[in-house]
């Protein structure tokens, strides 16, 4: 059982599942990325961003971040059928994703998935990327909702769209973006989920912005891009906030 959904205040998306799912959503997303250089200089701040995403996805499997009962089908008939004593409840974990790194998530996962099935000899179905796949479909189910019928289907063509999209892309602009949506009103926030899927697909003036910037530091500071964060964090949300 794996859901995902969106946070009552559209501030993210919200991955629920029982442990062994969330396990098996962070096995396959460190198998096809493997590890940060596994795919290049290119690649590197992604994978990275990547494999912290992998990394609460397991933190979340082991019950470190929040918890929830549902419903399990066990009821009274059951138990008087089957002669058991069972809870009716079972326990689910979740963990939550600010937009616009979901919409990351969701969307550069596909250039690590096309890296791995080129580099495949077998032609037979990959349970990995598989789940990756079920994953991305979750979620896009998810943020349909957000759209009608003809802007949901540009909204599928702007995430899985031409691969691959994110080799030297600079990641400091995800947290950029978080920031600039978390000013937004819940209301505003439904329009923009097109916008930011769009932002990572061509990424403006403010992203060209970004990277000179960065460039510029990275050069006066004698260190990387990647060593490299905003000047202002992302701020932490309480539950009243998603």
């Amino acid at each position: 059982m794996l859901k995902i959904g969106l946070t009552p205040k559209l501030a993210g998306l919200e991955i629920l599942g029982d442990c062994q799912d969330l396990q098996r959503l962070h096995d396959a997303m460190v198998h096809i990325i493997g590890s940060e250089t596994a795919h290049g200089e290119g690649y590197i701040m992604t994978a990275a961003r990547l494999l912290d995403v992998a990394h609460e996805l397991r933190m979340t499997s082991m019950g470190q971040r929040l918890a929830c009962f549902f419903d399990n089908g066990v009821t009274d008939p059951v138990r008087q059928k089957h002669k058991i004593l069972a809870p009716g409840k079972n326990i689910a974990f979740a963990c939550r994703f600010l937009m616009p790194e979901a919409l990351f998530a969701i969307m550069s996962i596909s250039d690590f998935i096309e890296r791995y099935n080129l580099d495949r000899k077998s032609g037979l179905p990959d349970r990995d990327v598989l789940v990756l796949e079920l994953f991305q479909a979750e979620a896009i189910n998810s943020l349909n909702a957000l759209c009608e019928d003809g802007a949901a289907r540009r909204l599928v063509l702007e995430i899985m769209g031409t691969v691959p999209r994110f080799e030297n892309f600079y990641t400091q602009y995800i947290d950029l973006l978080c920031q600039s949506y978390l000013k937004l009103e819940p209301d505003d926030r439904r329009q923009q989920v097109m916008t930011l899927a769009r932002s990572f697909n061509s990424p403006g003036i403010d992203y060209s912005q970004m990277v000179m910037d960065l460039e510029e530091t990275a050069s006066r500071m004698h260190c990387g891009i990647a060593d490299l964060e905003p000047v202002s964090e992302v701020p932490d949300l309480t539950d009243q906030d998603w």
